[in-house]
Formats: structure tokens, sequence, C-alpha cells
């Protein structure tokens, strides 16, 4: 599945043996968490930003929740996208 948004929040989930970056993203009518395993950061990739996301989605703790997709920023904060 594709989905595109708006990155609300890019949290790191530091985890003894493998770190994890949390990013929500809101597509204008419900939240959706990437999350890539391994990853202290992606450049690039910060709240106000536009994204496009393919993967399988999960229902993880009642969270639908993407991990490790493929990604290409669509849009900076501000700017109109389509």
């Amino acid at each position: 599945m594709t989905v595109c948004g708006e990155v609300r929040s890019v949290t790191l989930r530091p985890r003894e043996e493998t770190p994890a970056l949390d990013v929500e993203v809101w597509d204008g009518t419900e939240s959706l968490h990437l999350v890539w395993l391994g990853r202290r950061r992606i450049a690039g990739i910060v709240p106000g930003i536009k994204v496009r996301a393919t993967g399988r989605i999960t229902n993880r703790r009642k969270v639908m929740t993407m991990f490790n997709p493929a990604y290409e920023i669509v849009g900076r904060p501000g700017q109109a996208h389509g």
C-alpha cells in the first residue's frame, strides 16, 4: 500500500539491541506510523515535511504501522502537493 501525508512527529525509540525511528504521518483522515528499525535519523524527514511511503500496514498495539517502508519526500513545509 502507498500512503502520502505530512510528518507530524519524529521520535527515536532507543532499544538495547536495535534503535527504531518512529515517524507519525497524517494523511488528512488518520495517522499512520512509519517505523525504520536500526535507524536513528533519516535526512530530510522532519515535522512538516510531506512524504510518500510504500509498504505493508500492520496494526501494532492498535496503531496502524508500516515497518521499513520505501519512501520519498514529496513536499516541503508550506508547499502544496497533489
